[in-house]
């Protein structure tokens, strides 16, 4: 099990104060285009949580994926656009423990 950063933590070289492994607003993020292209052509499932897939660079993540075979997204309200996912209305605490409950039996078969 990893270990997560716990509120007030710092950073052991700095002294600065740790943050969970999230990307704010407005931050440069390396999207690493291989890597997932390269996961996208081998992954079974693809599940997007976690993003309204309105922002970039989130949003282009999704149609990368577009190349798995199964794939789910979880939102509130989920986007028109991803017309050939299985898309899960409602909050990831819920919808995310559903789903992982789903695929563990459709495997256990």
């Amino acid at each position: 099990m990893e270990d997560y950063v716990k509120e007030g933590e710092l950073c052991p070289v700095c002294q600065g104060h740790l943050r969970p492994d999230v990307v704010w607003f407005h931050e440069a993020v390396d999207m690493k285009s291989g890597d997932l292209f390269s996961l996208a052509t081998r992954a079974d499932v693809f599940i997007g949580v976690g993003t309204s897939a309105q922002v970039q660079p989130a949003a282009s993540i999704l149609s990368i994926f577009n190349l798995c075979g199964k794939k789910y997204f979880i939102d509130p309200n989920p986007p028109g656009r991803l017309q050939s996912w299985n898309l899960r209305k409602g909050v990831a605490s819920v919808e995310m423990d559903k789903l992982a409950k789903e695929l563990l039996k459709v495997e256990g078969q």
